[in-house]
């Protein structure tokens, strides 16, 4: 085994990757990690760089014990491409995987749904893929589930849209996250044009200015994971044991919209996790198909979001977009294995966002839809619970922190509701939640002009407005006392200013003072 540490061999690689490099990676995963799959990628990788026939042997030797150590069971990638009217960027695509990825670990599946562009006749030419070639468009999901078909029937299944190019090293890294553990299904890469999880923003809708920041991003890192609920099906690595369990694409969906969506949370509810790997990253141009007729992809888009609430049994996207500032507000690098309770949680991507952070923060989130805890399976520990009106079963004065990013204007007896998470709290343990300023500038313009809905505060179901002082006074009633008040501001117009001076007169100056003010984040202590 090599001596070197994983922080020496990550310098090593960021600075000029070796095959040796790769060689104490493997050696890495091996005996520090005890994981034969990781290391026997790392192997792969080292055997397809080595140039020295000795190192060679030496190399194979160690992929040969890997095939023979327990739990062993890493399976070759099959790609799986439709092409359709896209020539330049079909060739482009199939070099970028030429180039980049292992021979012999992979094979290319491509089928072409009846482009008349000329890239047939170029991918016929072609003696190292697979090809179908359709003589109508089957859609997204009917081509992609042909593809699985051809594939070699013991591969991973790596479905990759024709308007991307595979920068280095990131079929390696998408492979290094999916043999992280037994109990992943799936695998996604970071890109330019992709769902919020997965994108890196900022960069350029051109290969040549994502590839600085692919190499930044694509070396080895001991905590490269990020659980979600669904990843993106532009470059989405299956595990062959989750495709032969949960089944193909479900081919009712039209063209390549939320076929992904309804993949993803079909995992989680077999128990498997969804993970985005940070450290690897391939281009995507993005709705190429789609742009060229945009009323014809609303219409498709209306149907499948219909389709996937046949299918899921709800709207998944209320669960999903949950905001981060409450995790990023308690500084997930300073809580060390920390204990936290989230509340209003969705399916949990808060909390897997908060673990991804710290890794050794145990996380648990309530929510009272009844399917959060359902789909939340291989993203977060979220328990179905509508606390309330029902007991919350876990121990007393066990939480560092509690979380509550909605407030307590959304419940009927907040005191009570803080009485049971009081509870739960440990002595100096803190609870966070955000307020709405409700009399901000702009909602008192707006009630002026009779409009209320603005109090809402985007949501429906606020069932009070509580001021800043109500809130101290009701959570100070149950031992909580106000520790820290953090204010969000937003700057007000000059048109909007103007009109304020002419009822200015009339407020306080509590009023007065904090019309800039969206929200308050505010912490309370157990003493």
């Amino acid at each position: 085994m090599s001596n070197k540490s994983f922080e020496s061999i990550r310098e090593s690689i960021i600075n000029n990757p070796r095959y040796s490099d790769f060689v104490d990676l493997g050696d890495y995963y091996a005996e520090e990690r005890g994981n034969s799959n990781q290391a026997y990628i790392c192997y792969e990788q080292a055997l397809y760089m080595c140039d020295n026939d000795s190192d060679r042997e030496k190399i194979t030797s160690k992929l040969e014990a890997c095939k023979h150590s327990e739990g062993f069971n890493v399976h070759p990638t099959s790609f799986v491409i439709l092409s359709y009217n896209a020539k330049e960027m079909m060739i482009d695509c199939l070099e970028s995987i030429r180039n980049t990825c292992v021979p012999g670990s992979y094979e290319v599946v491509i089928i072409d749904n009846d482009s008349q562009d000329g890239i047939r006749d170029y991918l016929v030419e072609q003696k190292d893929i697979i090809l179908r070639l359709n003589d109508y468009n089957t859609g997204f999901c009917v081509g992609s589930n042909q593809g699985a078909r051809l594939a070699n029937q013991e591969n991973d299944l790596l479905f990759l849209n024709n308007d991307t190019v595979l920068m280095p090293y990131a079929l390696f890294y998408l492979r290094l996250g999916l043999y992280e553990s037994e109990d992943i299904g799936t695998s996604g890469p970071m890109s330019n044009w992709v769902y919020y999880p997965q994108r890196i923003s900022g960069l350029e809708a051109k290969p040549a200015a994502c590839e600085e920041v692919a190499k930044k991003i694509s070396v080895p890192e001991k905590n490269p994971l990020k659980r979600v609920p669904w990843l993106m099906g532009f470059a989405l690595l299956v595990k062959r044991q989750i495709w032969d369990t949960i089944g193909n694409h479900e081919e009712r969906f039209l063209g390549g919209l939320h076929e992904d969506t309804e993949y993803g949370y079909r995992v989680c509810s077999a128990g498997f996790k969804n993970m985005v790997v940070t450290n690897s990253f391939i281009f995507h141009y993005g709705s190429v198909g789609f742009k060229k007729d945009m009323s014809a992809y609303y219409k498709k888009l209306e149907f499948n979001l219909g389709l996937l609430k046949e299918k899921v049994g709800f709207e998944p996207f209320p669960y999903e977009m949950v905001d981060n500032y409450m995790i990023d507000f308690v500084n997930p690098a300073n809580i060390g294995d920390a204990k936290v309770l989230m509340l209003d949680c969705g399916v949990g991507m808060p909390l897997a966002y908060l673990e991804y952070k710290n890794p050794a923060v145990n996380a648990v989130g309530i929510d009272k839809r009844p399917d959060a805890s359902r789909f939340s399976k291989g993203v977060a520990n979220v328990l179905s619970i509508d606390i309330e009106t029902q007991n919350i079963p876990l121990e007393d004065n066990s939480f560092d922190y509690i979380l509550m990013p909605s407030g307590i204007d959304i419940y009927r007896n907040p005191k009570e509701v803080l009485s049971k998470l009081e509870r739960l709290l440990k002595h100096g343990g803190k609870v966070v939640t955000r307020i709405p300023n409700h009399l901000r500038g702009s909602n008192i313009l707006s009630i002026l002009q009779g409009d209320l809905k603005v109090l809402n505060d985007g949501k429906n179901d606020a069932l009070h407005y509580y001021l800043q002082d109500e809130v101290v006074q009701i959570f100070s009633s149950v031992g909580l006392n106000s520790v820290a008040c953090l204010n969000f501001t937003w700057g007000l117009s000059a048109e909007e200013n103007e009109k304020l001076e002419t009822v200015k007169p009339y407020m306080s100056d509590k009023v007065s003072n904090q019309l800039n003010v969206v929200s308050h984040v505010m912490t309370f202590s157990k003493n």
